[in-house]
């Protein structure tokens, strides 16, 4: 409206005239060039609002994933739908009266086993939930466990199991019977996964080196172990984090792990922010991390106190270390290849049993199958989470200190 009345009042003089429209040109300019310089800077900032999700570096082949926030935000594209309950304080039938039950897994057919730790069994059930069958029963003779730890369903119908008080993983058909014992020679094998290859995985032949009657002690170069039917090394990988002192190096390198149909296998860590993917050649794929609100502990070094026990020759040896943050607790893949990871999303405050105690609060992350985190779930309404278990999209948890239960839920897509 101004550059209109100085046009109008000098119409008369052309040189003023020229340069009132100069004027006017260089205005539509300058708010042309603003428009474009507003558009590039929306631009950035609405594609790096998109890049904040997470970063990716390659390195040496190997993708490094660091996740700052979930792609889903604050809505999740999954949740559950509760199919069944087996187990529990409530059950008043011997086949439904679980102690402590540790493992579950599922066959071919959709059957469901429980290793029912502390009555030394396995039970199996059908897809509803019918008992089927028990197999085994405390001993040390054939058909019977010592100390069984997991189980695992190989190939739809051979079932393993792993008895930590045998030194042994016992091969039974789908009806109990044993077929041979794969002896380890050690008592320190809790868990072993039979890949398709026939292959095992497993931490043996240990995660730490030791020399009876010495102090040497020394962290392995790897975690994980793949062997042979007759648990001879074909190889090793998953490099752990030192700290030069061994009990700390132990407690740091605690590990959980799983593999999928097409054997590779995921680790995630409980005192480390660490994830990370191989091939069943133990090539590293990816790792990752993800942005949480507590940072990893860099304990200093332990103390050990040894007295004399009670019996004559026995040393009691007392460990204390520095508190250190936990970040996982557990890991599994689903059907679409979906690692699903039990992570600490606040630790723990006080001392148990104390007023101020507050406690640490857990929550299921899910990452897809390139490392990327996708979104964080709450848990079901579960008394006590021990652990969880997934076969396609059904996911078993299992609690195995209050209710004494196995709980069946379905993985629905949104």
């Amino acid at each position: 409206m101004i550059i209109k009345l100085q046009e109008h009042f000098f119409k008369d003089n052309y040189i003023i005239t020229l340069f009132v429209i100069f004027i006017k040109r260089c205005a539509m300019k300058i708010q042309l060039s603003l428009f474009i310089i507003i558009l590039n800077i929306s631009i950035v900032f609405f594609c790096s609002s998109q890049e904040e999700n997470f970063t990716v570096e390659i390195i040496e082949g190997v993708r490094y994933v660091y996740n700052n926030v979930p792609q889903w935000r604050d809505k999740p594209k999954v949740a559950f739908e509760f199919v069944q309950k087996i187990g529990g304080l409530d059950a008043t039938d011997e086949n439904f009266i679980l102690y402590r039950p540790n493992d579950v897994e599922v066959d071919g057919e959709g059957n469901i086993y429980i290793l029912d730790t502390g009555d030394y069994r396995v039970q199996k059930y059908d897809k509803q939930g019918k008992y089927l069958l028990t197999i085994g029963r405390q001993g040390l003779g054939p058909g019977e466990f010592a100390r069984p730890t997991s189980i695992q369903v190989y190939k739809d119908y051979h079932l393993y199991v792993v008895d930590n008080g045998k030194g042994k993983t016992i091969e039974l058909d789908q009806n109990g019977k044993e077929i041979r014992n794969i002896w380890s020679d050690a008592h320190n094998i809790f868990k072993v996964l039979v890949l398709q290859s026939d292959e095992f995985l497993v931490e043996y032949p240990g995660v730490y080196k030791t020399e009876i009657g010495s102090e040497s002690r020394n962290l392995t170069e790897t975690l994980l172990k793949i062997v042979d039917n007759d648990f001879n090394l074909l190889r090793e990988f998953c490099t752990p984090l030192k700290f030069e002192d061994y009990n700390v190096d132990r407690q740091m390198n605690i590990i959980f792990y799983t593999f999928d149909k097409d054997d590779n296998i995921y680790v995630s860590f409980y005192h480390q922010n660490r994830i990370e993917k191989y091939t069943s050649e133990g090539k590293l794929v990816w790792k990752a991390d993800r942005k949480l609100s507590y940072k990893q502990s860099k304990p200093g070094k332990s103390e050990e106190k040894r007295e004399e026990g009670p019996i004559a020759g026995e040393t009691i040896v007392t460990i204390r270390m520095d508190t250190m943050n936990k970040f996982s607790y557990n890991i599994a893949v689903d059907g679409k290849g979906r690692s699903w990871v039990h992570t600490f999303t606040k630790q723990a405050e006080g001392k148990i049993r104390n007023e101020d105690y507050i406690p640490a609060e857990t929550m299921l992350e899910i990452y897809d199958p390139e490392g990327i985190l996708l979104g964080r779930l709450p848990f079901p309404n579960v008394r006590n989470i021990s652990t969880y278990r997934i076969f396609g999209d059904r996911m078993f948890f299992i609690d195995r200190e209050e209710e004494m239960a196995v709980y069946e839920y379905r993985i629905i897509e949104k």
